[in-house]
This record gives C-alpha cells, structure tokens and sequence, in this order.
C-alpha cells in the first residue's frame, strides 16, 4: 500500500516512514516537528502540506548509505532536485542539477538548471554531460 488517508480523529495503527499533514500554519509544523528530534520537516512549496519522516528517511541519508556500499565519494554524485526536500542533496552532492520547473531555492543552490520535468530534463542533462 502505497499510502493511507487518515483524519487523525483517530490514533494512528499502522507502521509509517513519514507522514505528510496539512497544516496552515508554519509555526504550528515546527512545533510539532520540534518535539519529535528524531524527525524532519519539510513543506512542500505553494502548499500548505508539510511531510515529517525519520531523518534517516531522508534523501542525502541514502544516498551516503549507497555511495559507502558502493565505494564512491559523494563528490562524484549528481543529483537533481526541484523543491525543499531536494535542497540538502543538491548542496551536497557533487554536482547539484535544479529542474526549470523547481522552486528558485533549488535553482539558486544548483550547479546546473536542466529542463523541467515535462521537458525531460533529467534525460537530456545527462545524455548531454555524461554519455
């Protein structure tokens, strides 16, 4: 099952890795992401959702896992993002690629500004600078 809508009016019962909540009010995420240390919380942009999972849920934590197992440096990554949970990664990894369509935080941290999504950008970035 890919994911459960639940109204919370009731406990949660199922195992989750993240939850995402919307939440009108910025304040009213952070303190709630406050008191669980072991989560992050990231709004998504133009909306008013806010996902808080483990941080070890996380996309630059996996991609540190990945890089170990596969004995290479995170300086040898590219990664390509478009919005607030992207950001960690694009200012990690070696080379951070920000999607036309991604939000200006993204775009302002990238190296790169590929095509967006509808024009696919990934595909043509890497056909360009990596094959």
């Amino acid at each position: 099952m890919h994911g459960v809508y639940h109204d919370f009016r009731e406990p949660v019962s199922q195992k989750s890795y993240k939850i995402v909540a919307e939440i009108f009010n910025r304040e009213t995420a952070t303190e709630i992401g406050n008191k669980y240390s072991e989560c992050s919380v990231i709004q998504f942009s133009g909306e008013h959702w806010h996902r808080f999972a483990r941080k070890e849920a996380e996309k630059m934590a996996a991609i540190r896992v990945i890089a170990g197992d596969e004995k290479f440096g995170i300086d040898e990554i590219a990664a390509f993002g478009d919005d607030y949970n992207d950001l960690e990664m694009i200012r990690k990894c070696g080379t951070g690629i920000a999607m036309a369509n991604g939000i200006d935080e993204v775009k302002q941290a990238a190296d790169y500004i590929c095509g967006s999504n509808n024009e696919d950008g990934v595909g043509r970035w890497i056909e360009k600078n990596i094959l």
